[in-house]
């Protein structure tokens, strides 16, 4: 190939192109059709700084822009017949094809650079991910080359502009909307051209998706080729056998281009071929999952159902994202070992049963999108299954952990052998059941269904000695309930270096009062009077709940009645002021002390915040020779309560002396950080494994109300992992660590912060006008209340009226007077409802308004690069050639 060939075809044919008005509109009605794809309504109701509702019509906008371009590459030389001169320049077909394709590329990547001032809107309005928008526009223009090709060869195939538009967008329809027949077959997904786009939005340069696009415009350059050198041969006595050569040459290159492709998919089984740019790395597996997917047996694939709904509320936009995103590249990771099937579900369709009846679960969520309130069914689950067992994660919530959720999933379902962790009965009653002694059912914590997910899971009684290989891991919730003939098996089997976590608590609010605290007595069989006074005492609690044999084992000390308080949860989260109590102690590294999270020990490295109800303090005895690792740990701005100062008698003499908590309590600041879990091991002794002891003083850690807390994270700039904080202490102690680093991962799509700001202001905005007319209605009530207060003295007053009179004057007055302030009340509420109803529709209003001036100009102001170098390039034009005029042959006027 000679260069200046090609550099003299390419120059030639961009330079016509721009000659004339026709290529510079057709660029900007490009360039405004992807603005207004891009800054679409539902780019406002999702807020991510994304431009995915482009890509998902970007392919339609190629069938129009691709035609636009080429159908002139080879239709207008044959009409004009200059194609033949062309080709009797000192140049071969393959010089000249490639010159061509090389210019309308030019074309093409033009129109798309002006159409990147869609970037730079981002910027203005939200913090993007340029790594992701990088590659968005990258399989833009991988997409564009590929049809491009086919819009080439469109051209060839006839003299007639027109035409080569109507074939180009035909034959380019081929590669766009082929997917739709993956119902019948799924090698017409992998062949579509939207579905290997999909990959460049999420943030990824996979290698299969580059050498479709590359093998696609190759196959068509190629046709192209054919075509423009048959009037070689298609004249001569051989034309008849040249065709039938060149269709089979034709149909050799595809079978080797899919043979390629197919080779390539097969590789990028067994190595990661893809190229994360984002700048979190989204949607790029860890190595841990890939070494999971890699042993999954070929004997027993593992089938992932996605549930998941088309439509769904801002809330659960960016949760769908990284879903959908992650199963792509658990799919492509797999190979024919795992196999990903997205079912999309919408209310009231037989794929909304089929995934009720598989367990998936549907979350009811309130919106008000456009205008309208009401609440929307949304489907957000999986069916991970294999030919021997199956899981079913009903929920992805906001503070669920994806590739995590997932990855331990497939790793159940794959067969793989799982560890034991045995649940040691106490009064907190993990497991749930019914309580006798309340006579209720108690629901299972909701932490121990999480660590069925991966461990199997069994209930230990400590009413005789606990097999020492059986569990690999005893929880132990609450022990200080546990009977003096049940505390001293769980004693020895901590001694024998069993791995152990215990959760004690000397307040433990879980049950709604308080009544476990190790220092009262456990409730009487039955409870309350049932049973009379022949009523069985109540069993007695080992060591007084003071679990004294156990601390001398971990060389710790504990006392059972002495809570914490600290008052930097104030300052963490100032929203909460009013509802924070300084007993709700939020261990954080931002509360001041740094070392409030062990910031090395697998256990608690990367965790950011973790959330505990009065606990209490754990503190090595002097002279311990073992290990004592601080976990979790107050700021310095702390204190500690007695017993007698936190809590009072509430006086039941029947119930087992039940407790009321002091809720204002005095509180000293000590000025030292207290310790509420450790991790403490130490050396082999006699025989005997070290101990591997986890001790945690607060239970409520782990109540279901604190794991709902963190599993919706619907409060805002309260991110807290005491769930993840749990299960991590179990995979230490079981010596299983691969799920650690997944936990960890705190992944998050960008979000139109600018945009953000200026709805809270009319949010902040609507509050104060809300509270205004509360406060008016409330101001309403108090006059028409003082009204009858007023009408009641009058008559007291009346010395004129007997005793009897004044109270059936009163009794009259009262009567009337309030049903007047009833009808009163009722029109003040109604009023109130009517302005509240007025002040949200107004901030919606205003929002909506702000978003549609922004849409406006995000549509208008790309095209306006596009159209003054258009006015430019013509106007010199138009100079140069009023310049080459002859002075005589101009009109004089």
């Amino acid at each position: 190939m000679r260069s200046h060939v090609i550099k003299a075809v390419f120059w030639r044919n961009l330079a016509s192109y721009f000659s004339g008005v026709i290529g510079y509109l057709f660029i900007v009605v490009f360039v405004v059709a992807c603005a207004a794809a891009a800054f679409s309504p539902r780019f406002f109701t999702n807020n991510l700084a994304t431009l995915d509702q482009l890509s998902e019509y970007f392919p339609l906008l190629l069938l129009f822009i691709v035609p636009a371009v080429t159908m002139t590459s080879w239709a207008e030389e044959k009409r004009q017949g200059t194609d033949e001169l062309l080709f009797t320049l000192p140049a071969n077909d393959f010089e000249v094809l490639l010159g061509k394709y090389l210019a309308v590329l030019a074309v093409y990547t033009i129109a798309l650079a002006f159409s990147g001032f869609n970037l730079f809107v981002l910027e203005w309005y939200a913090e993007p991910d340029w790594g992701l928008l990088f590659t968005t526009y990258f399989g833009y223009w991988l997409a564009g080359g590929a049809l491009l090709a086919a819009g080439m060869f469109a051209s060839v195939l006839t003299n007639s502009v027109t035409v080569a538009f109507v074939l180009g967008v035909a034959i380019g329809a081929i590669p766009v909307f082929v997917g739709k027949l993956s119902v019948a077959h799924p090698i017409f997904a992998s062949l579509s051209l939207p579905e290997q786009l999909k990959e460049y939005s999420l943030g990824l340069v996979p290698l299969t998706s580059l050498v479709y696009f590359v093998s696609l415009t190759a196959f068509l350059l190629y046709l192209n080729e054919v075509f423009i050198s048959k009037r070689h041969w298609s004249g001569g006595k051989d034309g008849q056998t040249m065709w039938i050569q060149f269709v089979v040459r034709s149909v050799s290159v595809a079978v080797a281009l899919i043979s390629f492709n197919v080779l390539v998919v097969k590789m990028s089984e067994a190595f990661p071929l893809n190229l994360d740019l984002t700048t979190e790395k989204l949607f790029t597996l860890s190595r841990s999952t890939r070494e999971l997917i890699g042993k999954i047996s070929s004997e027993r694939p593992v089938t992932i159902q996605a549930f998941i709904s088309a439509d769904v509320p801002r809330e659960q936009v960016s949760i769908q994202k990284r879903l959908k995103g992650l199963l792509r590249q658990y799919d492509r990771e797999g190979g024919s070992r795992l196999d990903v099937r997205f079912v999309d579900v919408a209310s009231f369709t037989p794929e909304a049963e089929e995934a009720r009846l598989l367990g998936v679960q549907s979350m009811q969520v309130p919106t008000d999108e456009d205008g309208r309130r009401g609440v929307q069914e949304v489907f957000m689950g999986v069916v991970v299954s294999s030919p021997v067992d199956e899981v079913v994660v009903p929920i992805f919530e906001a503070g669920t952990s994806i590739e995590y959720e997932l990855t331990r999933s497939i790793r159940t379902v794959a067969n793989e052998k799982r560890l034991t962790v045995g649940m040691l009965t106490t009064d907190a009653r993990v497991a749930g059941g019914f309580d006798m002694t309340h006579f209720r059912q108690l629901p299972e914590w909701r932490i121990q269904t999480e660590l069925k997910k991966q461990y199997k899971v069994e209930q230990v009684a400590a009413d005789s000695p606990i097999d020492e290989k059986k569990y690999d891991v005893v929880v132990a919730v609450m022990p200080s309930s546990l009977s003096p003939t049940q505390l001293p098996n769980l004693v020895d089997y901590v001694k024998k270096g069993r791995p152990t976590l215990i959760f004690d608590d000397p307040l433990p609010v879980f049950d709604g009062a308080g009544s476990q605290a190790p220092r009262l007595p456990k409730p009487r069989p039955g409870g309350g009077m049932m049973g009379g006074f022949n009523q069985q005492p109540p069993e007695p609690k080992a060591e007084d709940g003071k679990l004294t044999s156990l601390l001398k084992v971990l060389e710790v000390a504990w006392d059972n009645g002495e809570v914490i308080f600290d008052v930097a949860g104030v300052n963490l989260h100032p929203e909460f002021a009013n509802m924070i109590q300084p007993e709700l102690v939020f261990v954080s590294t931002k509360s001041g002390n740094k070392s409030a999270i062990h910031p090395t020990s697998p256990v608690t490295a990367g965790l950011q915040e973790v959330l505990t109800f009065f606990p209490g303090n754990i503190r090595q005895r002097q002279g311990s020779e073992l290990k004592f690792d601080a976990l979790l740990r107050s700021s310095v701005k702390a204190g500690t309560h007695a017993w007698e100062d936190i809590t009072k008698q509430s006086g039941n003499p029947f119930g087992g002396g039940g407790i009321e908590i002091n809720q204002n309590p005095p509180r000293q600041l000590t000025n030292e950080a207290y310790t509420l879990a450790a991790h403490i091991t130490g050396k082999e002794v006699k025989g005997n494994k070290g101990l591997n002891v986890i001790f945690v003083s607060d239970a409520d850690l782990i109540s279901n109300q604190l794991f709902s807390l963190e599993a919706s994270q619907q409060l805002p700039n309260l991110r807290i992992d005491n769930v993840k904080f749990v299960l991590n202490c179990v995979d230490v102690l079981a010596g299983e660590t691969s799920y650690i680093d997944l936990r960890k991962r705190r992944a998050q799509l960008r979000t139109l912060t600018a945009l953000q700001a200026v709805s809270d202001e009319f949010r902040k905005a609507q509050t104060d006008e809300r509270g205004k007319a509360e406060g008016e209605a409330k101001e309403q009530l108090s006059k028409a209340q003082e009204r009858l207060t007023k009408i009641v003295e009058e008559i007291e007053k009346d010395t004129a009226l007997a005793p009897q009179q004044k109270a059936q004057k009163i009794g009259i007055a009262r009567e009337t007077e309030q049903r007047k302030l009833d009808v009163v009340r009722s029109n003040i509420e109604r009023e109130k409802a009517k302005k509240i109803e007025s002040i949200e529709a107004k901030t919606k209003q205003q929002i909506r308004a702000y978003e549609d001036w922004i849409r406006w100009w995000c549509i208008l102001l790309p095209p306006i690069p596009a159209i003054v170098l258009g006015i430019i390039v013509l106007s010199s034009r138009i100079n140069a050639e009023y310049r080459n005029v002859e002075a005589d042959r101009l009109v004089k006027r």
